[in-house]
């Protein structure tokens, strides 16, 4: 009875949690989560999600189960190039070569994709520009604005009142894991009348492809209907001529002259 005792005693596994840790990361880029052991390790254990990633018996090389992970034995980090899929929840289990217990560190990783440079656009006319700021990924961003004499704002488009040609604004765009900016020179803004100009030769350039479509079209109808009915008459010609070659042949036996 007191050996069973002390078999069940022996099959409870003490472990001591650090708590969690909540990290942001950008998409593509090489982070590391760090156990930061303080001394000799004899084993070491990841997993995400449940599902094993890396683990190590305290000798030889880590074990690998997925994402190509690094594993230092030293300290217990674990090295991921981060895609979306690496996203979730990352708990590691250690123990020390002089402890018999274990210690548990745990990770909440969200992988974000990067804001792209920003691009600003333009409309301007006798007293005021509009400038408007946005980025070709799908990321997730926030913007704001910096101009001359201090000025700033917050959101994606800014109204300037009685610009100067020469002052140059910068729009910054950001999110949890990056940050990009751009500069833009009023001066490289289009006048309302080279716009209006350039709107036109647009609209004319579209017309112009609509009209010349229709042509192919009608002239390609023509044809078809032209090369058709050329046959029909060569066809009627044909049968004509037939039918009064062999009504010359059957009068009196004579040989048939057929006239043109």
């Amino acid at each position: 009875m007191a050996a069973g005792a002390f078999s069940l005693v022996l099959g409870f596994v003490f472990i001591f949690s650090a708590g969690s840790v909540d990290v942001k990361f950008a998409t593509g880029s090489t982070q590391t989560l760090r156990v930061n052991a303080e001394r000799a390790l004899k084993f070491i254990e990841w997993k995400h999600k449940g599902n094993l990633v890396v683990e190590w018996y305290g000798e030889g090389d880590p074990t690998q189960y997925r994402y190509n992970a690094k594993l230092n034995t030293n300290t217990g980090d674990l090295t991921i190039t981060m895609q979306n899929v690496n996203s979730g929840e990352y708990k590691c289990q250690y123990q020390y070569k002089d402890k018999g217990t274990f210690d548990e560190i745990t990770f909440q990783v969200e992988v974000i994709d990067p804001v792209s440079k920003p691009k600003v656009t333009c409309k301007k006319n006798a007293t005021n520009i509009t400038l408007k700021c946005a980025i070709d990924s799908s990321a997730q961003a926030s913007f704001k604005w910096k101009g001359p004499d201090d000025f700033s704002h917050v959101g994606d488009s800014v109204h300037i009142t009685n610009p100067e040609a020469k002052d140059s604004y910068f729009c910054t765009a950001t999110n949890a894991v990056s940050e990009e900016t751009a500069e833009f020179k009023l001066t490289d803004c289009p006048s309302q009348g080279n716009q209006d100009e350039s709107e036109t030769n647009n609209l004319g350039a579209v017309i112009g492809s609509l009209i010349a479509i229709a042509i192919a079209c009608s002239l390609g109808t023509l044809g078809y209907f032209y090369h058709t009915k050329k046959g029909f008459f060569r066809t009627s010609a044909t049968t004509n001529n037939s039918s009064s070659y062999k009504s010359a042949a059957s009068n009196d036996g004579e040989p048939a002259v057929v006239t043109s």
